[in-house]
């Protein structure tokens, strides 16, 4: 990629190259399958001009998400963390005018549930067929398209007058050209909406060595400083803000058009804090390549040094990464997760095999490694 994916401009920096991986959720039924998967390169670039983190690299947006396999509710506590975001929203505002919410990324429906089950006309918006399927076959009605400028004018004809909320959980990371996005998302919006964005932080998630969070779905990676400028770009602007632990550190920013709302405190202190923790893309860049190279080689020695392979507690698209970055795929004999839809495929590329917590294989082996070291405390659990 030559254009930084918000301000188009050519001055990407690239501060951190990393090794070639394959697509990490592309687990695959037959192992040969799985051991045909191409590795692809992927660089962490800064922008010289508008400061804007992201993959220096395109990506195959299609090749990765049409068949996506993840959904929702397989996630430990994301469902009660969306609740809480719903609340968060409806706290925010007294009274709806359309009483229609627009979830763009909506996997399984899980988040437009919480607000169908309280009287609001949903539509969700998923690229991935299987999430998508999910949800309409949980009576959440789901458009199984990739979301755009050019589809919300379509949508807008039958939804004239806009919707109240349009929410985005961890989907705006994922997206190719964030502008086109966010104009969609303006096109849609109602006079008095609201817009509700879930993102990762890396300030945050990178500051307790969360390498794992860089892949090829993750394009960019987003400050609040960042979308302050995006949204006020757009004549839209943000009310309120908060970070939350989950996911290694996540950041809801609540905004709507400008003037529409009095701004929260919370986003001065947000905004100071960014300052201390993140001053710059290169020097965080720089902190996290190094924490990840010494932790690289504390775990190689450990399991290079024991006789026999190890159990890989987890198959998700980070564990897929870690396991690259790492070079450790030759140590592990298999991964091990309660995701029904992963168990009995095979990783892409290293076609590790993917078996339960009630395999018998669990009682026999010594020795496991936890590569979803974000949930240790739930997979610790069930792994003894």
């Amino acid at each position: 990629m030559s254009q930084c994916r918000w301000c188009k401009s050519e001055k990407l920096g690239v501060l951190w190259d990393l090794l070639e991986a394959p697509y990490g959720d592309l687990f695959q039924r037959l192992r040969q399958t799985a051991q045909s998967a191409q590795k692809q390169s992927f660089r962490v670039a800064s922008c010289d001009s508008c400061n804007l983190l992201q993959l220096k690299d395109e990506t195959d947006i299609n090749g990765q998400y049409d068949n996506y396999l993840y959904q929702t509710n397989i996630t430990v506590g994301l469902s009660e963390y969306y609740a809480k975001i719903g609340e968060r929203v409806l706290g925010a505002r007294k009274e709806f005018s359309t009483h229609r919410i627009l979830d763009i990324g909506s996997n399984d429906g899980s988040f437009l549930e919480f607000f169908s089950s309280r009287g609001f006309q949903v539509l969700g918006i998923e690229p991935a067929r299987a999430p998508a399927f999910a949800a309409n076959n949980r009576g959440i009605d789901t458009i199984n398209k990739y979301f755009s400028l050019e589809l919300s004018e379509s949508i807008k004809q039958e939804y004239p007058l806009g919707f109240d909320l349009i929410s985005v959980n961890y989907t705006l990371a994922n997206v190719p050209d964030v502008h086109d996005f966010l104009a969609g998302i303006e096109n849609l919006l109602s006079i008095t909406g609201m817009i509700s964005i879930v993102t990762g932080y890396h300030p945050d998630q990178f500051s307790v060595g969360m390498f794992d969070y860089i892949g090829h779905d993750h394009l960019t990676y987003f400050k609040l400083n960042n979308l302050v400028h995006m949204f006020s770009e757009i004549e839209l602007e943000i009310f309120e803000a908060n970070r939350s632990e989950y996911k290694g550190g996540s950041l809801h920013i609540i905004g709507g058009r400008k003037d529409l709302a009095k701004k929260s405190s919370s986003l001065s202190y947000i905004l100071q804090r960014e300052q201390w923790s993140w001053p710059s893309n290169r020097s965080g860049i720089n902190a996290l390549k190094k924490s990840t190279d010494r932790a690289k080689e504390e775990c190689k020695k450990i399991l290079d040094e024991s006789q026999g392979k190890w159990l890989g507690i987890g198959a998700s698209i980070s564990t897929s990464y870690l396991i690259n970055q790492f070079e450790i795929a030759q140590n592990i004999s298999c991964l091990v997760d309660d995701d029904e839809r992963k168990q009995g495929k095979y990783s892409p590329y290293y076609a590790l095999e993917v078996i339960p917590f009630s395999h018998e294989r669990i009682q026999t082996e010594k020795r496991a490694v936890m590569l979803a070291w974000q949930h240790t405390n739930v997979l610790d659990r069930k792994s003894t």
